[in-house]
């Protein structure tokens, strides 16, 4: 019998080595990780492969983690450190760490943590659409048009026309928490 996967038991799960706990750590924290690195280094490639070797070794250190909330600080650290790193290996110290500086204020790193919460929170809504209605919505938002969306999913224009509908209405009431973060967030910029 196998014990199901859950946030409570993750982390004895994955110092015991089990693909499924370290999958779950996976699609749990790699888009959020992408997005946190995107703050450092803007070559989506560099970031992959840096987050790819992270979970490597990760992996390697199994069993040395007692909490979730302990690996995701050392995932988080370990993308900044790491992107750092890159920095420093492409021979642009000195300008880079004049802006990270200016960048890694107190404000500026509860700013970033909202960010990513903010997109977390997004994710996390966006996940829960229907499959139907949420390949649709990320088809459309990449910029494709209902034409090109039914050709591609063989479905009548209505039918993407009603998952957006639906989508946007599950998407509001997810979200609507989340205008108070929002208008923080625009406040600060704005200042």
């Amino acid at each position: 019998m196998s014990i199901p996967i859950t946030e409570n038991n993750i982390i004895k799960e994955f110092n015991k080595g089990s693909d499924k706990a370290f999958k779950w750590l996976y699609d749990e924290y790699f888009v959020l990780l992408r997005y946190y690195g995107l703050r450092y280094l803007k070559d989506i490639d560099e970031i992959d492969d840096i987050i790819q070797e992270l979970y490597v070794h990760i992996w390697e250190m199994r069993g040395q983690f007692s909490s979730l909330p302990k690996i995701r600080a050392y995932l988080f650290q370990s993308v900044r450190n790491r992107c750092l790193n890159k920095i420093r290996h492409n021979q642009v110290i000195a300008k880079s760490e004049e802006y990270l500086k200016g960048q890694e204020s107190e404000d500026s790193v509860l700013e970033n943590l909202i960010k990513l919460e903010v997109f977390d929170e997004l994710m996390t809504a966006f996940n829960k659409l229907p499959e139907g209605a949420r390949q649709v919505y990320w088809m459309s938002l990449n910029g494709l048009s209902h034409k090109e969306i039914s050709e591609k999913l063989k479905i009548s224009v209505n039918t993407i026309k009603t998952h957006k509908m639906r989508a946007n209405a599950f998407l509001k009431k997810e979200l609507k928490g989340l205008f108070s973060i929002l208008m923080v967030i625009a406040l600060r910029q704005a200042q």
